[in-house]
């Protein structure tokens, strides 16, 4: 089981988090006090919900410009 956690910088976006965590295929994951990029949610951490609809539609159009 591959169980990395890759922690998230405190300067780091939302928006841009969010882009990485769905091209790469991980879970955003919070733990109350600090978010996370993580193939597995370990116990103690929740998912952060992503609509990749808006995430891939975004990425497409920044392309396109």
């Amino acid at each position: 089981m591959d169980n990395v956690i890759t922690m998230v910088p405190d300067n780091a976006t939302l928006w841009d988090i969010a882009h990485l965590a769905s091209a790469q295929g991980l879970h955003l994951i919070d733990n109350g006090k600090r978010w996370a990029l993580a193939r597995t949610i370990p116990p103690g951490w929740k998912a952060v919900p992503l609509n990749t609809d808006i995430l891939n539609t975004d990425i497409l159009n920044r392309s396109a410009a």
